[in-house]
């Protein structure tokens, strides 16, 4: 984590210290002049531009990255 990096719901919002686990769906936010990489399960990475709010869930044929807004590189 470059910057600040947010675990987002409906209720409220957490600043995440590198390192931290992702639960299946949790939503991320990166805040502005933030950047992020993510370890995925598999050992791909996700790397998670300012601005850009993404959540990954597993499935039987693979990953899903869901990109709600900003970009991402896998």
């Amino acid at each position: 984590v470059e910057g600040e990096l947010f675990r987002v719901s409906d209720s409220a919002s957490a600043r995440l210290a590198p390192g931290a686990e992702l639960g299946e769906n949790e939503e991320v936010r990166t805040a502005k002049g933030s950047r992020a990489v993510l370890r995925l399960h598999d050992g791909s990475l996700l790397e998670v531009a300012e601005r850009s709010e993404v959540a990954v869930s597993r499935g039987w044929r693979g990953s899903t990255v869901q990109l709600d807004r900003g970009n991402v590189i896998v």
